[in-house]
């Protein structure tokens, strides 16, 4: 049950990529996110938005990211956040990264090449669950 729930919001996140993300101005733009320690992050979501927009990207079990399925970004700032996704275990990130105005992350996609954006992340302090969270969310 929970596979398809993933299976379900990785979909959403790919269309919505793909229906807000088809100007012909983007910079391909990519990253890669890693705990403090310097380990990979090895799934998730990394979501960049705007007051007008929202652009996910899967995390590869490497780290490595790519935006918008990678066609890049169209410039401007984005406020960034960071989502746990894992199937019956506990949460590693902490959790003020899933919100863009508590993880403090931004980036400034820059009309030209741009380096791959390194996002660093705290583990969890807390032994949150994924059960716990979906609790708290109803």
């Amino acid at each position: 049950m929970r596979t398809l729930k993933f299976y379900f919001l990785v979909s959403v996140c790919g269309l919505l990529s793909v229906f807000t993300g088809c100007s012909n101005g983007n910079i391909k733009t990519n990253g890669s996110v890693s705990f403090s320690d310097g380990a990979p992050v090895v799934t998730g979501i990394v979501r960049f938005e705007t007051p007008q927009t929202q652009y996910t990207a899967l995390i590869q079990s490497d780290g490595t990211f790519n935006i918008n399925m990678g066609k890049g970004l169209p410039p401007g700032l984005y406020r960034v956040s960071v989502i746990d996704v894992r199937e019956n275990e506990m949460l590693l990130i902490d959790e003020k990264y899933e919100n863009p105005d508590t993880s403090g992350l931004t980036f400034d996609v820059k009309p030209s090449a741009n380096e791959p954006l390194k996002i660093t992340v705290e583990r969890s302090k807390t032994n949150r669950s994924l059960l716990n969270m979906r609790e708290n969310t109803r």
